[in-house]
C-alpha cells in the first residue's frame, strides 16, 4: 500500500521511475544473451574407462560389473546403463533431479576409489563426465573434398580449419571425427617375436625409456640459475626402426613393422557421395549463442574461399542460432497476437479506453522491468524464459482486471484514489 500512496502523491517521481525503467529495459533487452536453453546441470555422471585392445566380454566382467555394483549403492540412483567395446568401458548413472552434481561427482569418485584395486592392473585412466545444456553443440557440419580423401590431411585441417575456428571469441571447443593425427604405429610380428625369443615386456620398457624427458635439477653459476634436464628422444621413423631391443643387436624392425601414417578408421561418412569428416562446435560459457554462431558462419565462409583449401568445403547442416531465432520469433508473434487480443477483449468488457490503455501500458512496462532484472542477474533470453514471460503477461492482465473491477464498487462508498 505504501508504494501505491507514494506513486499517487509523487506523480513526477513516478514518471521519472517509469522513464528509467523504459530506458534501462530497452538497453537490457538489446544486450540480453540469446540462448536455446538455460544452463541446466543434468543429474548424470558418466564413468569412462579407456581400455584399448580389450575383449568386450572380459571388459564387461572385469571393469563394468564392479563399477556398476559399487555405484548401485549410492542413494537416489534412478537408472544405470553400460556398454563395453574393444577400446573402452562406459557406465552411466542417472540420479534423481535436485541433486548437486558436484557432490555426486565426489561420491562417485570415492566409490570407484574403493574398488580401484579390483580393476585390471593395466587400467590407467578413469574419467568422470557430466553433462549440461551448454555442452549441446551450437553448430554441426561436414568437411569434404571432391575427388580427394582427407584422411591423410590432419595437419592441413588443424591449421586451416580447426585453428581459425578455435580462435573465435566464444568458441569453447572444436571437435572433429573421422580423421586422426598422423602417428607412428608399431605392429609386433608374433612369429618373428617367437623366432628370436624376444622378451616383449622388456621391449615395451625399451620403447618407453627411449623417448623420455627428465628434470635433473638446477645449477647456479656466477649468479645465474639454470634448469637442467635430460632429453632422450627418437629422431624420426628410421631412428625408431633402428632402435636396439637387446644385447644381441636386434633392432625393432627385426620383430615389428613400423608404419607412419593416419590410423585406419573403422567407419566413415559421406557428403554428396564423397568421403566426409564430421565437425561440431561447443560454445564457451557466458557468450551469446547467436553472436558466436554468426561469427562461425563468417569464418566458415572465409575458410571456403581459402586458396590453400581449394576443393575442400565446410558445410554446416545444424545451426543453433537458427533454432533460437525461429523459436523466439514464433513466441514473440504469439505474444504480440495474444496482447492484441487481450486489449480487444478488455475494451469489449470495460467499454472505457482509459482503463484499457492503463492495462495495455502495463504489459510492455512489466516486460521491460523484467528484462532489467534478467540482464543484471546474468540471465538469458531463451525458449523457457520467453514462455515464462508470456505466462506472466497473462497473470498480469488477470490481476489488472480484478483491480479495475474493484474501483467502481469502492468509489460510491466514498473511497478516494489516495485513501
Amino acid at each position: 500500500m505504501w508504494l501505491t500512496r507514494l506513486s499517487l502523491r509523487r506523480p513526477v517521481s513516478l514518471a521519472m521511475v517509469l522513464a528509467t525503467v523504459v530506458l534501462l529495459g530497452g538497453v537490457s533487452l538489446w544486450r540480453l544473451k540469446l540462448d536455446f536453453l538455460p544452463r541446466v546441470e543434468m543429474p548424470f555422471i558418466g564413468v569412462m574407462v579407456p581400455y584399448p585392445n580389450g575383449i568386450p566380454g572380459e571388459t564387461e566382467r572385469e571393469i563394468v560389473a564392479p563399477i556398476e555394483e559399487i555405484l548401485a549403492t549410492l542413494g537416489g540412483v534412478r537408472e544405470i546403463n553400460s556398454y563395453s567395446d574393444p577400446d573402452q568401458a562406459w557406465v552411466g548413472v542417472q540420479f534423481d533431479w535436485g541433486r548437486d552434481v558436484n557432490l555426486l561427482r565426489l561420491e562417485v569418485k570415492e566409490k570407484i576409489d574403493q574398488i580401484r584395486g579390483e580393476l585390471p592392473a593395466d587400467v590407467r585412466q578413469i574419467l568422470l563426465l557430466t553433462f549440461n545444456t551448454s555442452d549441446i553443440p551450437i553448430i554441426e557440419g561436414r568437411i569434404s573434398a571432391r575427388g580427394r580423401d582427407l584422411s591423410e590431411s590432419w595437419d592441413l585441417l588443424d591449421q586451416k580449419v580447426i585453428g581459425p575456428l578455435q580462435r573465435i571469441p566464444g568458441v569453447g571447443r572444436v571437435n572433429i571425427d573421422g580423421i586422426l593425427p598422423t602417428q607412428v604405429s608399431v605392429y609386433l610380428d608374433f612369429d618373428r617375436v617367437l623366432e628370436h625369443g624376444v622378451d616383449v615386456t622388456r621391449l615395451f620398457r625399451e620403447l618407453e625409456s627411449a623417448n623420455v624427458e627428465l628434470t635433473v635439477g638446477t645449477v647456479t653459476e656466477q649468479g645465474m640459475r639454470y634448469d637442467v634436464r635430460t632429453v632422450s628422444g627418437i629422431r624420426g621413423v628410421e631412428g625408431l626402426r633402428e632402435l636396439p631391443i637387446d644385447e644381441r643387436g636386434l633392432r625393432l624392425q627385426d620383430v615389428a613393422d613400423v608404419v607412419y601414417g593416419a590410423p585406419a578408421m573403422s567407419y566413415g561418412r559421406r557428403l554428396n557421395g564423397e568421403p566426409a569428416i564430421a565437425f561440431w562446435i561447443q560454445k564457451a560459457s557466458g557468450y551469446n549463442t547467436v553472436e558466436v554462431c554468426e561469427a562461425v558462419d563468417r569464418e566458415l565462409a572465409r575458410i571456403n574461399q581459402d586458396p590453400t583449401l581449394q576443393g575442400v568445403s565446410s558445410v554446416p547442416f545444424f545451426n543453433q542460432a537458427d533454432q533460437i531465432t525461429d523459436g523466439l520469433d514464433s513466441l514473440l508473434q504469439a505474444g504480440f497476437a495474444g496482447s492484441l487480443l487481450a486489449v480487444a477483449i478488455l475494451y469489449l468488457f470495460l467499454r472505457r479506453w482509459s482503463m484499457t490503455l492503463l492495462v495495455s501500458l502495463a504489459i510492455p512496462l512489466s516486460l521491460l522491468g523484467t528484462a532489467v532484472f534478467m540482464y543484471l542477474g546474468g540471465g538469458s533470453l531463451n525458449v523457457l524464459s520467453m514462455m515464462g514471460l508470456m505466462l506472466g503477461v497473462g497473470m498480469l492482465v488477470d490481476n489488472a482486471v480484478v483491480v479495475l473491477e474493484s474501483l467502481p464498487r469502492r468509489q460510491p462508498a466514498g473511497a478516494t484514489p489516495v485513501a
